[in-house]
């Protein structure tokens, strides 16, 4: 497998799970949403716990 077909791979899982889980519910105006553009509030408060999260794993292991 190539580089950028692995990178391809890749990005589009990210994607779907991003779709699934984190833009999918309320929007900030209290407005059902799927699969929008941006993600909902909490779609936004999980991806922060995720990021903080692996930081802090990455951290630790220094």
């Amino acid at each position: 497998m190539k580089f950028s077909e692995f990178y391809e791979e890749s990005s589009l899982g990210v994607h779907k799970q991003l779709q699934q889980d984190l833009n999918t519910g309320a929007d900030y105006n209290g407005k059902e949403v799927i699969n929008d553009i941006h993600m909902t509030k909490i779609g936004y408060d999980i991806l922060g716990k995720r990021l903080a999260e692996k930081a802090i794993e990455l951290i630790k292991e220094k």
